[in-house]
């Protein structure tokens, strides 16, 4: 949305580097709301294109351009980290929205779900290490597909993650499958 403020995490091996986030920028809008009379749609736009679009097309081509494979993918703790440091610091009353583009496999020392059953998480002591508070804040969960990975994107993966930002405070989890 307009105004709105974007944040860009990648989730890595370490979580303690995602303290500070990629890009942080306001949104500008692409123009179309503004008035021919009083603004300049030209100008908007060209706005967008230089605080947003160009430099988040930078990130995700660098990010594509050099692909690493992480040992390991601390999904849950990344979570907690940015919840911690950026969500809760949210000024009350005002929406925040939290989406995350990841294949969604935890691989942790701690946990994970090549080693664990994703039903033995609630019950487990794991779960409640990286318990954080989603209060007032929407999740859009964007599953990204991985080759010979697949089982992942199955309903009982995806019905796990919408539980688990709903028992975390979550009022609206939106759920999209992607290609990657």
């Amino acid at each position: 949305e307009v105004e709105e403020q974007l944040q860009f995490y990648f989730i890595t091996d370490n979580p303690a580097t995602v303290i500070k986030p990629l890009l942080e920028v306001c949104n500008p809008g692409k123009g179309e709301n503004v008035d021919g009379f009083v603004g300049n749609k030209k100008l908007v736009l060209q706005k967008w294109e230089d605080k947003l679009y160009k430099p988040l097309n930078k990130i995700l081509s660098d990010f594509d351009a050099n692909p690493t494979i992480a040992a390991k993918s601390p999904i849950f703790e990344t979570i907690q980290m940015i919840n911690n440091l950026s969500l809760k610091e949210s000024k009350e009353g005002i929406k925040t929205r939290f989406t995350i583009m990841s294949d969604f496999i935890q691989h942790s020392d701690e946990y994970s779900f090549f080693r664990n059953k994703i039903e033995n998480f609630w019950t487990a002591n794991y779960r409640q290490k990286i318990y954080t508070k989603f209060d007032n804040v929407d999740v859009n969960l964007m599953f990204i597909r991985r080759n010979g990975r697949e089982e992942y994107l199955s309903d009982r993966y995806l019905d796990f993650w919408n539980k688990f930002f709903i028992e975390s405070g979550s009022k609206k989890v939106t759920i999209q499958r992607i290609e990657g």
